[in-house]
C-alpha cells in the first residue's frame, strides 16, 4: 500500500500511478504534504490500521 498526501511535492503523481499500475493499493490523504504521517497523523494511522486489518495482520 502507498499513502500519498494531496499536497506532496516530493514524490510525483507518476510514482503513485506506477504503484497503481503494478497493482498496489494507493490512498490519498487530502491536505497532507509529502510526509503524510506528520501532516495528518490520525488519518495516516487509520489508513494503515484499515490496511492491516484487510490482510488479517491485526
Amino acid at each position: 500500500m502507498g499513502i500519498w498526501g494531496s499536497n506532496d511535492r516530493v514524490s510525483g503523481r507518476e510514482n503513485m500511478e506506477a504503484m497503481r499500475r503494478a497493482g498496489f493499493r494507493v490512498e490519498i490523504i487530502e491536505g497532507a504534504d509529502h510526509p503524510a504521517y506528520l501532516s495528518k497523523p490520525g488519518e495516516f494511522v487509520r489508513l494503515v490500521l484499515d490496511f492491516l486489518r484487510s490482510i488479517n495482520v491485526i
